[in-house]
């Protein structure tokens, strides 16, 4: 099911729902738009110092919606690949980029562009069932260049091959371990422990804090740029 983008801000921290009323959530171009649109708004907005993303339901993100992104391939599959990369890199920039923090608060499924959202905010608490994979192999989804790139940067070439290739699913344990997390909490926790690294980070100075993301970005640049060579030298 296509989710819908919604935000509610308390106590100076922004949260935004990747919402599905039933089954669970893809991303479609609406739902991107909305995502983007609420991404601003935080950025624009001095009382909110820092973002929670997470998933309403019992999974995070479960990739892009499949009927959209058919539709777009038959018509012409170079341009298709292409408008749909170009959505999820202006997404996986903005989370990168807007000047506050964003934390991903990850439990069930995250998949394909889900797992590119999750690895582009500045901290993930993942829950003890999340289970993650660069694709939604048994849908017939493709993993992208932004997320080959990102786990490249994250876990090196050789292990991002193999999670590509095969789409293979890992655990949250094995994301403690290769370093894509710092927290792997109770499924029950993740929220709240989430909402309180948020807490945390919005008592600071909101100079420092944008100073300190944006040093960061720099560093990742140099690293994404790096893994992109990467990643299409293994394309």
């Amino acid at each position: 099911m296509t989710a819908s983008i919604r935000m509610a801000v308390r106590r100076g921290i922004a949260t935004i729902d990747i919402d599905a009323s039933e089954g669970r959530p893809s991303l479609d171009s609406a739902a991107r738009a909305q995502l983007l649109l609420s991404l601003r708004q935080v950025g624009d907005d001095p009382a909110i110092s820092a973002v929670v993303l997470r998933g309403s339901g019992q999974d995070f993100c479960e990739g892009r919606d499949l009927d959209e992104g058919a539709a777009r391939l038959s018509r012409d599959p170079v341009i298709g690949v292409r408008e749909l990369e170009l959505q999820t890199a202006q997404v996986v920039h903005m989370l990168a980029t807007v000047h506050k923090p964003v934390i991903a608060a990850v439990r069930g499924r995250c998949t394909g562009e889900g797992l590119a959202l999750a690895l582009a905010c500045d901290l993930r608490v993942l829950a003890d069932d999340a289970v993650l994979s660069t694709t939604s192999c048994e849908l017939g989804e493709h993993p992208d260049r932004n997320l080959r790139a990102a786990l490249t940067r994250w876990v090196g070439v050789d292990r991002a091959r193999e999670l590509t290739l095969g789409g293979r699913r890992f655990t949250a344990r094995e994301a403690l371990e290769w370093g894509l997390v710092a927290d792997v909490v109770p499924s029950s926790h993740v929220v709240d422990v989430a909402l309180g690294q948020a807490a945390m980070l919005a008592r600071l100075p909101a100079d420092q804090l944008d100073a300190a993301k944006i040093m960061l970005a720099g560093a990742a640049a140099l690293e994404l740029e790096q893994a992109l060579c990467a990643a299409s030298a293994t394309s």
